[in-house]
């Protein structure tokens, strides 16, 4: 498990990793690609401790290549407003400088 996971805003790892197999709330992640060249991010949730397999995505994000992206080709943000989730894992991240996930407390 890599990353800050402590506070509202965790910073994780952009390698394909399992971040939590706790339930987590998640009012929304953003995810910022390099310039370097096309990119994708897969994050996936239904992780568990006996069980980091899943195909559950909840964020399925590519970009194009450019040297001269504007900052809406290159950062992307998926809202979730406040859902609950069961884990978190990184599946697959390519030319992504940044993955940032806003938690949030039950209602």
């Amino acid at each position: 498990m890599g990353g800050i996971l402590t506070g509202k805003v965790w910073q994780i790892n952009t390698a394909a990793d399992v971040v939590t197999t706790n339930v987590v709330y998640i009012h929304s992640i953003q995810v910022v690609f390099t310039t370097a060249g096309a990119g994708s991010c897969r994050i996936v949730t239904g992780i568990t401790a006996e069980n980091t397999s899943s195909d559950e995505r909840i964020v399925d994000a590519v970009s194009t290549a450019t040297s001269t992206a504007n900052n809406f080709q290159t950062n992307q943000v998926f809202t979730y407003g406040n859902q609950m989730f069961r884990g978190l894992k990184t599946t697959l991240s390519v030319n992504v400088d940044t993955i940032l996930v806003v938690t949030c407390n039950p209602d």
